[in-house]
Formats: C-alpha cells, sequence, structure tokens
C-alpha cells in the first residue's frame, strides 16, 4: 500500500496546493481549476502511470488527507484533490487531537463526526483508513486515557467504515521548548486504556479488505 502527499489539504508540507499554486487559475493547465490541488493530482496520477507502464499490479493506492483543511476554503478542500476514483483503492485520513500546549482539547466524537460525514459521503465505494490518529499528554487540559477509551470504542459502533487504524506513536520538542507527546505510553493510564481498548476482537483483522492485501502482496 503506498501513499504520495498525505495531508495535502493543510500549510505543513512543501506538495500542499498552499505553496503549489493556491487558488490561481492561470499557471497551470485547466484554467477552471485551482493550480494548487490541480499540480497534486497530476502529479499523484503521473507516479500510477509509472506504475501501471511497467506491470506493476502488487500496489494498493492510498488517499490520505487531513481531516480538517488548512486553509478552509473550497479550493483546498477534499474533494478538489482526488486523483478519481480510477485511481484510488483505498482513502485514508490524518485525524489528531491536542498535538499542541496552545491548542484546544476536543473529544475524538467531535472531531470525528464531520470528517466521517464527509468521506463516507464523498467515498461510498472505498474502503477508509483512519491512517493517523493520536493525542498528546496533557493532564490539564484533558484526559488521554478516556480520549483513548472513547475513540476505540467508537471506531467499533458508529464509524465501523474504517477498515483500518493505526495510531500515531511519537514524542517530539517544538521550536518553544516544549513537548509534545503522542506516544501510546506517555502515561500508564493511556497505556492501560489503549491496551484493553486494542484488547477487543474487533480488532483482530477480519475486514473483507484484507483479502485484497494478501492478494497484491
Amino acid at each position: 500500500m503506498v501513499t504520495f502527499g498525505c495531508e495535502m489539504n493543510g500549510d505543513w508540507f512543501p506538495w500542499s496546493g498552499v505553496f503549489q499554486g493556491r487558488d490561481a487559475t492561470s499557471e497551470f493547465g485547466d484554467p477552471t481549476m485551482a493550480d494548487g490541488p490541480e499540480r497534486y493530482i497530476a502529479a499523484y496520477r503521473h507516479i500510477i502511470e509509472l506504475f501501471r507502464k511497467r506491470g506493476v499490479e502488487n500496489v494498493a493506492w492510498l488517499f490520505q488527507p487531513n481531516s480538517s483543511s488548512h486553509p478552509e476554503e473550497d479550493w483546498n478542500s477534499i474533494s478538489a484533490y482526488y486523483p478519481g476514483n480510477e485511481y484510488i483503492d483505498w482513502v485514508g485520513v490524518s485525524l489528531y487531537g491536542a498535538q499542541f500546549i496552545h491548542e484546544s482539547w476536543n473529544s475524538f466524537d467531535a472531531l470525528m463526526d464531520p470528517i466521517y460525514e464527509e468521506l463516507t459521503s464523498l467515498f461510498p465505494d472505498k474502503p477508509l483508513m483512519l491512517a493517523e490518529w493520536g493525542v498528546g499528554e496533557y493532564p490539564e487540559k484533558g484526559d488521554k486515557a478516556a480520549w483513548y477509551r472513547e475513540a476505540l470504542s467508537k471506531l467499533q459502533t458508529k464509524y465501523v467504515r474504517f477498515e483500518i487504524a493505526i495510531i500515531w506513536h511519537e514524542r517530539w520538542q517544538n521550536h518553544d521548548g516544549t513537548w509534545s507527546d503522542l506516544r501510546v505510553d506517555s502515561s500508564n493510564e493511556a497505556l492501560n486504556a489503549y491496551r484493553q481498548g486494542i484488547g477487543s476482537s474487533y480488532f483482530v483483522g477480519k475486514s473483507r479488505y484484507f483479502r485484497i492485501l494478501r492478494r497484491i502482496a
């Protein structure tokens, strides 16, 4: 499974539409399309076509936007970047709770609801993946263990279109000297909540789409 240019609707990676023409329409391709997303689509399609010309059949292609667009404008929407059903096999999303000390605390449900509705509406026939997810350890803001419990419960009961969920396990120091700790073991409480959550038989890998992954491996 291969992805290219993840979180392209954000403003933090050089391949993002923000840095590739934004909403201009006169510098690249179709004059009716925003150049930023159009360049992304052209690049991703080009890569896939190179594989196809070589007869490669053991790759599944993943489209992975961020759960929220930055800036939140029509030209920078998820749908504006989509290469098309004929190119993409899986649709994923990156979704995070508070990663930095200055960010507000939001429940998993509050963050997931709008993007889940959007993805299931835009891509009714594609398998979905929670390609990146996590939250920082900020006891003064919220309960990370409770956030994990909510997430792993709701993935089983409410957000059931997700076939794969991959947690982001990392700790890093920011430019201002603060630390962002998204590790599952950032505290004993968080680790225990995560262990209990993934201990459910639901997460054992019974997805019908795993047949696809085995076939192309």
